[in-house]
């Protein structure tokens, strides 16, 4: 479930929508078309208890999570990022920066959680996003020809020098321990 007139109208316009939850009182943006929509009207009341916010707008959808119709040729790979916020940040940042996916290490933050989608603005229904092992991950991209870069204070490279035409992943790793040595061995 999403919440809020900017993640609901992302939901509509990526065709995710299942259904409509409006607030008795919440105007609906004009372009949204109702008719061809299952809408579901609370009292005000309810939808405030309802939101997750501290002030709502009295709007929320259920929507429908499935993959993005998009190649694997820039991958985001998070391992064990824990703060909501900045997980959401990060795929909203990979979907503006034409990454395509995102790889979820074990550990990382449920990118479902409620603060999570707040902060994606949208994005998750823009990128796919899994999560996956790293460590059988990170052997299979090399083995499909991606070039792996890992956020690191030994053996930099600029991230100027990364050609981002070919297929190419990057780690990050967690926002007090950075990329795990495991992690870091395996690319």
């Amino acid at each position: 479930m999403v919440e809020g007139e900017h993640l609901v109208d992302e939901a509509i316009r990526a065709g995710r929508l299942v259904q409509l939850i409006m607030g008795e009182s919440y105007t609906p943006k004009g372009s949204w078309r109702l008719d061809e929509m299952p809408v579901l009207e609370l009292s005000d009341h309810v939808a405030d208890l309802l939101s997750e916010t501290e002030k709502t707008q009295g709007v929320f959808a259920v929507v429908k999570m499935a993959p993005v119709e998009r190649k694997m040729k820039h991958v985001l790979i998070l391992d064990r990022i824990q703060d909501p916020g900045n997980l959401g940040t990060m795929i909203r940042t990979a979907d503006a920066a034409g990454f395509d996916t995102v790889l979820l290490g074990k550990g990382t933050v449920d990118p479902f959680n409620a603060k999570v989608v707040r902060a994606t603005q949208g994005s998750l229904f823009h990128v796919n996003v899994s999560s996956v092992d790293l460590l059988e991950t990170l052997p299979e991209l090399k083995s499909e020809g991606f070039q792996i870069y890992g956020t690191a204070l030994a053996k930099a490279t600029s991230y100027e020098q990364v050609d981002f035409s070919d297929k190419v992943a990057l780690v990050i790793g967690n926002e007090a321990q950075g990329v795990h040595h495991d992690v870091l061995e395996s690319m």
